[in-house]
Order: structure tokens, then sequence, then C-alpha cells
């Protein structure tokens, strides 16, 4: 079986960050919030949907490091048939575009109503603060993460 943590690793699928860029006509421009911002605009348009990954369990159950939908596959498969992902495959390929941009994040786990840890968001460190990144719930905007104050996003 191939190790996972080298298939997981954001600074590797190059060509996946250069396919989005290439696809919605964008540039590397300098990393700061409105970038932040116009990246999670553009990439809010691959929809959550997990018919993907249910096709990709059928065709690949057996193999294991197969299963994962990497971002070269979700980007190929938006551009033809308008896929998505769900949070995981698409929080990963978010980090991995974040990564290839030189901004610093990690991913989380996150609870939901349905459950513990069964949803994954990221974090950026922008400017020493904070930020959470939902590309899997429809939170298309940089959330500033800060305790002493409450935050409401309404998405449409």
């Amino acid at each position: 079986m191939a190790d996972l943590q080298f298939i997981l690793d954001p600074t590797k699928n190059a060509e996946s960050v250069q396919a989005f860029l290439e696809y919605f006509h964008l540039s590397l421009q300098r990393m700061d919030l409105r970038y932040l911002e116009e990246l999670l605009s553009h990439f809010s348009t691959l929809p959550y949907e997990n018919i993907s990954k249910i096709i990709k369990l059928h065709n690949h159950f057996e193999e294991k490091e197969n299963r994962i939908r990497l971002p070269e596959e979700l980007i190929s498969d938006h551009i033809s048939f308008r896929l998505g992902g769900t949070c995981f495959s698409l929080t990963y390929f978010l980090q991995t575009i974040l990564v290839h941009h030189g901004f610093r994040t990690y991913p989380v786990m996150a609870d939901m109503r349905a459950g513990n840890n069964i949803h994954t968001v990221n974090i950026v460190v922008l400017n020493r603060r904070k930020y959470l990144i939902d590309p899997g719930y429809l939170l298309n905007h940089p959330m500033e993460i800060n305790p002493e104050r409450r935050r409401l996003y309404k998405t449409e």
C-alpha cells in the first residue's frame, strides 16, 4: 500500500493547483486577505457532493490507496463533469492551493450535530490572525477566529 503521508502532502499536487488557476483565469498574487477571499470565491464554485466518492469507492473498493480523491482528480472531474467533493477532498485540495500560494494553513477536524469529528476545515494563519476556511459547508469567506468576538455568517 502506498504511503498515505506522502500522498496527502499539500506541497505536492502542483499540477492541480495550476489547473485550478488556469480554469478560473487566476494568477499568483500577493499573499493577503483580499487574495485569500478571491481564491475562496472561485473555490466555492466547486460543489459539496458525495456522488463522486460513491462512484470512486465502487470502482476502487479493493484498492485502499486509490479510494482517496486527490486534487488532480477533483479539479479534472470539476472541469469535465462539474463535480466537487466531500468536505475531506475539498479541504485537502484547498489546503494544497493555499500552501502553493505561500499561505500558512492546516486542517482540523470538526464536530457537527450528527457527530463528533465527522467534518474537516482549514485554519489559515495570516498576519498573526487565524481564519476558519470551510469549503465543505458553503462558508465562502474567511471567518476570523476571535474568542472575544461572536460571528454569524449567512450563506446563500
